[in-house]
């Protein structure tokens, strides 16, 4: 089997195509698992705004600071969940 002729063209398009949808595959994963496991909203503005908010503080004091209040979040695991 040779790989030179008219078809190569679209074996590379293909394989492309099959990366992008990896590598977004990969992304929704990761976001399911942020919003699965750590119980953090990643889709919510609220939660970048108050993300940069302390970023800015850590920025300014020169490391991140100890004495931001951490909210934390019960997590409740039902058997309607699983």
């Amino acid at each position: 089997m040779e790989l030179t002729g008219k078809g190569d063209t679209w074996a590379l398009l293909g394989l492309n195509c099959m990366l992008l949808i990896f590598i977004t595959g990969l992304l929704a994963l990761g976001a399911a698992a942020i919003v699965g496991g750590l119980q953090i909203n990643i889709f919510d503005v609220q939660v970048w705004g108050d993300g940069y908010a302390k970023l800015k503080i850590a920025m300014k004091q020169g490391s991140w600071p100890r004495h931001l209040p951490v909210q934390s979040q019960a997590l409740h695991h039902d058997l309607a969940e699983l």
